[in-house]
């Protein structure tokens, strides 16, 4: 069973998400990891077995002459999609945290976080 975290509280720091280059890497080396450091991990379990069905299908499918690479072509087709999406989930995280912990945005009203008026103030 998957332990459920709390949030942090209003007056503690959110925690600094993994590096996007950590997470893309991971992401490469073993499929679905990415998503589990995002903290995704079902998300990570259904790309991996999205992963081999498509690989599997295609590889069924195909003709025998057909090289290896092109008959598992859907499983590189997942594998890649997913790649793709715990770089982004990455550089979304991350760029939620440096907004969260900015001096600019640290006390201000999240609604008025990041809209500046066009005129200075006196």
């Amino acid at each position: 069973m998957l332990k459920r975290t709390r949030p942090p509280a209003a007056n503690q720091p959110p925690k600094k998400p993994y590096s996007v280059t950590l997470v893309t890497v991971a992401a490469m080396l073993l499929p679905g990891s990415g998503q589990v450091l995002n903290g995704h991990p079902v998300r990570g379990i259904t790309m991996q077995f999205f992963m081999m069905l498509m690989a599997f299908i295609t590889y069924q499918v195909t003709d025998p002459d057909i090289s290896f690479v092109g008959r598992i072509a859907g499983g590189i087709l997942v594998y890649l999609v997913s790649v793709l999406d715990a770089r982004g989930m990455a550089v979304r995280r991350m760029r939620a945290w440096e907004r969260a912990t900015s001096p600019e945005t640290a006390g201000a009203d999240p609604e008025t976080a990041g809209s500046e008026s066009a005129e200075p103030s006196p």
